[in-house]
This record gives C-alpha cells, structure tokens and sequence, in this order.
C-alpha cells in the first residue's frame, strides 16, 4: 500500500506548477507576435477579414488532429461554454483588435492589453466563485499598473484613440474566453477545448469570411501578409493556446494569468529583432519588476 506524505504531495504540487509556468510562458511567448502580425496584415486586409480568415484557418487544421485523435464530441452541457469561449477568443478579441490596430501602434495596443491578466483573474473569480487572497489582488494590480505605466512611456502615447475602445472591448472579451476555456480544460483536455471551440465556430465563420471576401484579396497578399495570416491563424488562435489552456487548468485562471504580464516585453523584444527597435535599459528594470510580481502571486494559494 503507497503512503503519500506530505513531502511527496508537496513535491508533486511544485512539479505541476512549474509545468504549467514553463507552458504558460510558451503560450505567451507566441501570443505576444499576435498584435505585430496583425499589423502587419493591416492595409491588405480588412479587419473583418483578419478576424474571420484566421478563425476559418484554425478550424481548417483542427479538423484533422480532432479526427485523428478520435476526439469524443462534447457533451450537451458543454456547448454553451464552447460558445462562450467562441465568442471571447474566436471572435471578440479578433475582430476588435483587427479593427484596434488600423487605428492605434502596436505599442499603444500593449498598454491596453497589459490589462488582460487582471481581467483574466476577475473573470475567473466572478465565473467559478475562487475568492483568490486579498495579497494577490495587490500583487496582480501593482503588476498590471507597473506595466501600463511603463507601456505609456514607451508608446510615448497619453491622449485616448479611436481604437482604445476596440482594445476594451477586446480585453474583456478575451479575459471571459480564457476563464470559461480553463474551466472546460478541467473536463477534457485543453487542446481538444480550443480545438472544438474553432471547428463548432466554422459555421459561423466560413460563411461571415465568404461575405467578407472581396476578389485577389488572398491571392495578391505578399510573403510577408501571408506569414503574418498564417501565423495568427495557426499559432495565435490554436496551437498557443494548446499550452496556454493546459497551463492554465494545472496552475489555475488567477495565478497563471499573471504570466501574461510579460508578454509586453515579449512583443517590444521582437520589434527589436525583427524591426530593429532600439534596447533600453529600463525596460530590462521593469521586466525584472514585473517577473518578481509574477513570482510573489505565485506563491499565495
């Protein structure tokens, strides 16, 4: 007969946490390219089409790893959280920033983005009743403020602009979507939740796309427009959240969520290798802020 001890439990609770950090950082890793890819694609597309042709691409690769896989369909109760999921990741968060990023820099759409570990943990707290401590609170809000002030200064932006609201409403979308979909990656596994989520969209969004679609608007994209709708369409809609969502079932909403508090950093890093951004020296100050944020939350229950 195995005993557990307390060691061992705690161990195996340590193990699973930094799985889920390690897979959370990988998710937010690929997340944080989605605003500059969606930029790029600006002028070629229209934000409907950015919005609705990356859902449609998502569904078009998770057809076969469902089949393949042998994936059971979800159960009836299941299907307004799908819904639910739908709404906020396959739609809202989007088509609002499609529409946010023909108005505002990539850099001005971080400072709003920042807000979404906070409204990631709110959802959480609001949908499934988890009461998180009242110390995390401090840690998630001097977080999300460290990086909205920061974000500010770089983008160098105070004033307000015609897509902050698309950005809101993005922001809350998306939080809804991200809490509702870990609680479905309690029940089945969490590649197979994001997976159903864009297949069972197909019938919304394959038809929206065909409206929306207007002639040589695909077939004169360039390399660059077709690398950027690609990866939002496999990347940012479907593969990042095979580990996002993983990382967020083991570690729970509220404490995993904070990790997205890096993916500012994570997208002004790719501008500087892949736009040649200049490096300054206090964005490597507050990322070390923001990383010992992260590490306090992750230590209350």
């Amino acid at each position: 007969m195995t005993v557990s001890t307390p060691a061992l439990t705690r161990t195996a609770g340590e193990s699973s946490h930094s799985g889920a950090y390690t897979l959370a950082l990988i998710a937010v890793a690929s997340f944080a390219m989605t605003l500059p890819a969606t930029k790029a694609l600006t002028g070629m597309l229209s934000a409907q089409q950015i919005g609705l042709y990356r859902a449609v691409i998502a569904a078009m690769a998770a057809i076969p790893l469902l089949w393949l896989a042998r994936a059971a369909w979800p159960r009836r109760e299941q299907w307004l959280s799908l819904a639910i999921v739908s709404g906020g990741n396959i739609f809202g968060f989007p088509l609002l920033t499609s529409v946010a990023m023909q108005y505002v820099p990539v850099s001005h759409g971080a400072v709003i983005v920042a807000a979404m570990p906070l409204a990631t943990a709110l959802a959480a707290a609001v949908l499934s009743g988890i009461r998180p401590p009242r110390r995390f609170w401090l840690y998630a809000c001097s977080g999300t403020l460290i990086v909205l002030l920061y974000s500010l200064w770089q983008s160098g932006a105070a004033g307000l602009y015609v897509g902050d609201l698309a950005l809101v409403g993005a922001v809350l979308l998306g939080a809804i979507g991200y809490a509702k979909g870990a609680e479905l990656s309690q029940q089945m596994p969490g590649w197979q939740v994001i997976s159903w989520v864009v297949v069972l969209s197909l019938p919304v969004s394959l038809p929206w796309s065909v409206w929306v679609y207007t002639p040589g608007s695909l077939s004169q994209l360039p390399t660059i427009g077709w690398s950027a709708l690609l990866y939002i369409g496999l990347v940012s809609s479907l593969l990042g959240f095979f580990a996002w969502n993983k990382a967020l079932a083991l570690g729970g909403v509220a404490r995993i969520s904070q990790v997205q508090l890096l993916q500012p950093f994570l997208t002004y890093g790719y501008s500087i290798v892949l736009l040649g951004e200049s490096w300054n020296w206090l964005t490597a100050i507050v990322c070390a802020l923001v990383i010992g944020v992260v590490w306090l939350s992750k230590r209350q229950p």
